[in-house]
């Protein structure tokens, strides 16, 4: 798995007012349970707004987690791509 994230995960601060940084983030991850990937996210962002209560809310948050399942898509909907351009927007984001 991959996970990404903007400037605002890791300049959000601890308990003593201390930004995150990269160390403190990778900490974070380290105490997780990562056999569920679908609560990575949400449980990265509980741990960091519970360390102070503005966190998060003074700049834009980003945090994208990838995870390779080896397989492809399939060779119609590699012909369809270059078409879906011209369909509307099917946003299937859930912010649970």
């Amino acid at each position: 798995m991959v996970l990404s994230y903007s400037d605002a995960i890791i300049e959000s601060t601890d308990e003593d007012g201390r930004q995150l940084g990269e160390a403190g983030i990778l900490k974070l991850v380290r105490e997780l349970d990562l056999q569920e990937p679908e609560h990575i996210i949400p449980v990265i962002v509980e741990s960091i707004t519970s360390l102070a209560g503005n966190n998060l809310e003074q700049d834009d948050a980003t945090i994208l987690l990838c995870r390779a399942t080896g397989s492809g898509p399939s060779l119609r909907n590699n012909l369809l791509a270059p078409f879906r351009i011209f369909g509307p927007v099917k946003d299937r984001t859930s912010l649970d």
